[in-house]
C-alpha cells in the first residue's frame, strides 16, 4: 500500500495558494495528499521529494501561467520539471490541473515532451469560490485518479422497537411458559448424556512385548540405522519497503532524478553517441570497400566526437557528483559534531580526523576550522570508464553507464525496442539500475 495517494506539484510563483486549498479539499475527501508547505521537516528536501513521489499513486501538476517557464530558462534549478520528468519514468497517474491563463512555452526539454499529449481538461478559474470543488468532483468522477479514498463507515441501522398490544400480552406469556418447559426437558436429557459419556470405559490388558533374543535383527547385536529428517523448510523473508542501508537506497532510487538536473546534457550526449555509432559503421564500410581515404576521415570525426562527448560527461559528473563545489575549509556551528561534519561534507568520520590530526569531538568548538578532506573536495573526479560507444550487434551483454538512466535510453543506444529490452531481463529494475549492472541483449539485433 502506497504512503501517499496523491503528491501535488506546483510553482511556488503564483501557485501556493491555490496548491494548498486544492490539498485540504482532497484530504477533506479522505486522500493521502503529500504537500511540501506542511509535509516536509527539518530533513533533506531533494531526497523526501524523490521517496514521496515514489510512494504516491497519482501525482497532481497545478499548471499555473508561467508554471513550466523555468523548464528552459534554468533546467538544472527547476524542481517541477524534475518532478514531472521524474514521475512519468516511475510511469505514476499524472493529473495536471490547469489554470486559467496558462499556455505551453515552446522549447520544453524532450524529457517533457511527453507531459503536453495528457489531457488536462477543461481550465479553472480559481478566483470563482466553487471552482475547486467543481473541478474536484468532475476528476474524481471521470475517473482522473487512480487512487480511491478510504470508504466511511456506515451509518448505524436504529434498532426496530416491536410494541406489544394489550390483547396480545396473554399470547406472548402462554409462549414464554411453553419455551422455559421446553428447554427445561431439553437441559436434562444433555445432561444424562453427558455423565454417560464420562464413564471411564474398561482399559483393555496390554502385554509387553518380550525382549528378542542375543544375534538376532533388533537385539543387541544389532545395526540401527539413523534416518536423516527432511530438511524444514525455510520461511519465506518478509518484503521489505526500504533497505536497512539507506545510502544504497538513495544511490538506487534516488539516482534517476539527482540526473534530471542535467537531463539537457544527457539529451546531448544521446545525440552525440548516435552519431558516433553512425560514423564508426562508415569506418567499417569503408574498411570493407578499402577506401582509405574515407576511413581517415571519419576516423578523424570520430576523435572530435569522443573529446566533445567526454567534455560533456565530465559536466555532468561535476554537476551530479558535486565535484569542486565543496570549500577546503569548513568552520564548526553549534550542535555540530565530526559525525555530522563527515556527513555534511561527503566523507567519512576517518578521513575528516585524519585531514586534521588531534580532532576530537570533546575537543570540537564552535567556530572552530577544520580542513576538509581532498576526497571531500572533488579534486580527484570520478574517471569516465566507458569512452567507447556501444556498437550493436558485436556483444550478447551490456555494462550500464554513467548515461544510462531509463530504458528508453539503453534501448535506443542498442538499437532495440524498450519491450525487447524488458524482456530480456526480467526481475531487473529499470527505474533503479546502478552504474556497471550487466543487462542481456535481445536476441535478433538491431530493430
Amino acid at each position: 500500500m502506497s504512503e501517499y495517494d496523491i503528491f501535488v506539484s506546483y510553482r511556488r510563483d503564483g501557485g501556493v495558494a491555490e496548491a494548498d486549498r486544492i490539498a485540504s479539499r482532497l484530504r477533506n475527501r479522505g486522500y493521502r495528499v503529500f504537500f511540501d508547505g506542511d509535509s516536509i521537516g527539518s530533513e533533506d528536501f531533494e531526497t523526501k521529494i524523490a521517496v514521496s513521489i515514489r510512494a504516491s499513486t497519482d501525482v497532481l501538476v497545478l499548471l499555473t501561467p508561467g508554471a513550466l517557464d523555468r523548464c528552459i530558462t534554468d533546467p538544472e534549478h527547476d524542481y517541477v520539471g524534475r518532478e514531472i520528468a521524474y514521475a512519468m519514468e516511475l510511469g505514476k497517474n499524472i493529473v495536471p490541473v490547469m489554470a486559467e491563463g496558462f499556455k505551453y512555452p515552446e522549447g520544453l526539454p524532450r524529457a517533457l515532451e511527453p507531459f503536453k499529449k495528457i489531457n488536462a481538461g477543461d481550465t479553472v478559474n480559481f478566483s470563482k469560490p466553487q471552482a475547486i470543488e467543481q473541478m474536484l468532483e468532475f476528476k474524481i468522477s471521470k475517473g482522473y485518479f487512480k487512487s480511491a479514498p478510504p470508504k466511511k463507515a456506515a451509518a448505524e441501522t436504529p434498532e426496530k422497537v416491536v410494541v406489544v398490544k394489550p390483547r396480545e400480552q396473554n399470547r406472548f406469556g402462554w409462549l414464554g411458559a411453553a419455551a422455559l418447559v421446553v428447554a427445561g426437558v431439553l437441559g436434562f436429557a444433555i445432561y444424562e448424556l453427558r455423565s454417560t459419556d464420562d464413564a471411564e470405559p474398561e482399559k483393555p490388558e496390554i502385554r509387553q512385548p518380550e525382549p528378542p533374543p542375543t544375534g538376532t535383527p533388533g537385539g543387541t547385536n544389532a545395526v540401527t540405522v539413523d534416518v536423516p529428517l527432511p530438511p524444514t523448510p525455510p520461511k519465506p523473508p518478509k518484503p521489505a519497503i526500504l533497505p536497512d542501508d539507506f545510502t544504497s537506497f538513495e544511490n538506487a532510487e534516488i539516482s534517476s532524478f539527482a540526473k534530471s538536473k542535467c537531463f539537457g546534457d544527457h539529451e546531448k550526449l544521446r545525440d552525440m553517441e548516435n552519431k558516433t555509432i553512425e560514423i564508426k559503421l562508415k569506418i567499417r564500410q569503408a574498411q570493407e570497400a578499402g577506401n582509405s581515404e574515407a576511413e581517415a576521415r571519419e576516423t578523424n570525426r570520430l576523435e572530435a566526437y569522443r573529446a566533445e562527448a567526454g567534455k560533456i560527461r565530465k559536466a555532468i559528473k561535476n554537476s551530479f557528483f558535486g565535484v569542486n563545489e565543496k570549500p577546503a575549509a569548513h568552520t564548526v556551528a553549534r550542535g555540530e559534531r565530526l559525525a555530522t561534519i563527515a556527513k555534511k561534507l561527503g566523507c567519512t568520520k576517518a578521513a575528516l580526523v585524519e585531514a586534521n590530526p588531534g580532532v576530537s569531538d570533546a575537543t570540537l568548538r564552535v567556530g572552530q576550522t577544520l580542513k576538509v578532506p581532498e576526497s571531500a573536495r572533488g579534486a580527484a573526479a570520478p574517471r569516465d570508464e566507458d569512452d567507447e560507444v556501444f556498437i550493436p550487434g558485436e556483444k550478447t551483454t551490456y555494462e550500464v553507464g554513467a548515461g544510462d538512466y531509463s530504458a528508453a535510453a539503453i534501448a535506443a543506444k542498442l538499437g532495440c525496442t524498450e519491450a525487447a529490452l524488458r524482456a530480456a531481463n526480467p526481475g531487473v529494475n529499470f527505474s533503479g539500475l546502478s552504474r556497471g549492472e550487466v543487462l542481456n541483449i535481445p536476441k535478433g539485433g538491431p530493430r
